[in-house]
């Protein structure tokens, strides 16, 4: 069942990005130390000030109004 969500979740996380540009970050799968290390050097070390944007929610809403998940499914 979870890999029946990985396509419509990149293209919410896609439309995250849309709207907040750098907001997510895809990193490929390839050795623990190597994603340890990006993942440290590419969290925010402060509040954002999207962190509680009710635009940023509104945006999200919207979108998942327009794209139903099975609209993505391979």
């Amino acid at each position: 069942m979870n890999l029946q969500i990985i396509e419509p979740q990149k293209y919410y996380f896609e439309a995250l990005n849309a709207f907040v540009p750098g907001l997510v970050h895809f990193i490929e799968a390839a050795d623990i130390e190597k994603n340890v290390d990006i993942i440290m050097n590419t969290m925010p070390t402060q509040t954002r000030e999207h962190t509680y944007s009710i635009e940023l929610y509104d945006y999200m809403v919207d979108w998942l109004r327009e794209h139903k998940a099975s609209q993505f499914r391979a």
